[in-house]
């Protein structure tokens, strides 16, 4: 995932300052193009009630989940997901360097799309 990854990128950096300056106290977040997930997991250190973190990317969703699973206190209050199932079935080129999402279940790689009752649920979008 290269410098995104560690939260040392400077575009992370100026998203984790911003976050520090705001009260996320008992807000739902949503990190869109989550990386390793740094941004949604210091959102929840933050106080947000829960994070979703949302990538095209099942590598990247498989580096958030294993920075999940090392930050045990997160709890059940950080999901992980694709983008909602109308994106990826947009012909964008994007999507199509990761693979032929429309034809090839294999290459979501285990991970789903997030839900449509899921649309408009969050107070704060962080996206980079």
């Amino acid at each position: 995932l290269g410098p995104f990854g560690s939260g040392q990128h400077p575009t992370t950096a100026l998203m984790l300052r911003a976050l520090q300056e705001h009260s996320l106290e008992g807000l739902a977040v949503c990190d869109y193009g989550c990386g390793s997930g740094v941004l949604a997991l210091s959102a929840l250190r933050l106080g947000a009630r829960q994070s979703l973190g949302i990538d095209t990317v099942p590598d990247a969703l498989r580096a958030a989940q294993q920075n999940l699973e090392a930050n045990s206190w997160a709890g059940g209050r950080l999901r992980l997901h694709l983008p909602r199932a109308e994106t990826l079935d947009k012909d964008f080129d994007f999507y199509a360097r990761h693979g032929n999402w429309r034809d090839s279940p294999a290459a979501l790689a285990g991970w789903t799309p997030l839900a449509d009752e899921a649309d408009g649920s969050f107070d704060l979008v962080v996206e980079i």
